[in-house]
C-alpha cells in the first residue's frame, strides 16, 4: 500500500510513520522467530512411547 501511495500520489511516509511500520514489521518477525524456537523445543522435549 505504501508503494502504491508513492507511485500514484508521490506520497513519502514521514519519520513517525516509517518508525511505526518498522515497529510492526519487527514485532511480527520476532513473533515468527520465537514460535520457531518454541516449536523446536517442544519437538525435542516430546518422548516416543
Amino acid at each position: 500500500m505504501i508503494l502504491w501511495g508513492y507511485l500514484i500520489w508521490g506520497d513519502i511516509p514521514s519519520v513517525i510513520e516509517a518508525t511505526g511500520m518498522l515497529l510492526i514489521v519487527g514485532a511480527g518477525v520476532y513473533m515468527f522467530y520465537r514460535e520457531q524456537i518454541r516449536n523446536r523445543e517442544l519437538a525435542i522435549d516430546t518422548t516416543l512411547r
